[in-house]
């Protein structure tokens, strides 16, 4: 049988350990969860600022652009908070 290249499980197989905090996981849930900057601050006790700057570090360690971006992410790695 002739190999067709990567099967699809293994397209999307997560990356051994993505390295996020448990911060970070809980930011990103919160995302998936369809929060606002403002609701994620809110409730984090941080300004709309910190939310943005950690978006923005997130972007960078899971190698996204933007929020969708980081919600597939999130959906396709099965990210949890731990």
């Amino acid at each position: 049988m002739l190999s067709r290249g990567p099967t699809r499980a293994a397209a999307i197989e997560a990356p051994s350990d993505v390295g996020l905090t448990p911060r970070e996981r809980d930011l990103v849930n919160r995302v998936v969860a369809g929060y606002t900057d403002r609701e994620i601050a809110r409730e984090l006790g941080l300004t709309e600022q910190a939310v943005k700057n950690a978006l923005s570090i997130l972007y960078e360690k899971c190698e996204v652009r933007n929020r969708l971006d980081l919600v597939l992410f999130a959906v396709c790695y099965r990210i949890e908070p731990r």
